[in-house]
């Protein structure tokens, strides 16, 4: 019984140790930049609707 809990008391550290830091990757290609077209246009349509509303 005891080494069950000790494999479990085991699992639950070794789920929460600190693990190395996560960097961001640099992104290119056709899908990036469609995305990147996808936020400008809809940021364009958004601020441009609340300008002509806000008039």
């Amino acid at each position: 019984m005891s080494k069950s809990v000790s494999k479990v008391c085991e699992a639950k550290q070794e789920f929460y140790r600190k693990k190395g830091k996560i960097h961001a990757k640099a992104v290119e290609g056709k899908f990036n930049r469609l995305r990147w077209a996808m936020v400008w246009l809809t940021q364009i349509i958004f601020w441009r609707l609340l300008v002509e509303l806000g008039e």
